[in-house]
């Protein structure tokens, strides 16, 4: 799987995936790397307990999952 610029193509709206960005919240340091989801309601990229939005850079569907 390769890493897919949000220049080249936005994250899906239907699926989690694997963020890397910079956190808006403002309180993690520095990028980081989750798996997110994109959020309707807020036409935003979110990830974590909290709900956090993030400035997504790169993003990459998760595999799918082993049978």
């Amino acid at each position: 799987m390769n890493w897919i610029s949000v220049v080249d193509q936005k994250t899906p709206k239907n699926k989690r995936f694997i963020g890397y960005g910079e956190p808006m919240c403002g309180n993690c340091d520095g990028k980081i790397l989750e798996i997110c989801k994109y959020d309707e309601d807020y036409d935003n990229v979110v990830f974590g307990e909290f709900d956090c939005s993030k400035d997504i850079t790169h993003w990459m569907l998760l595999p799918e999952k082993p049978e």
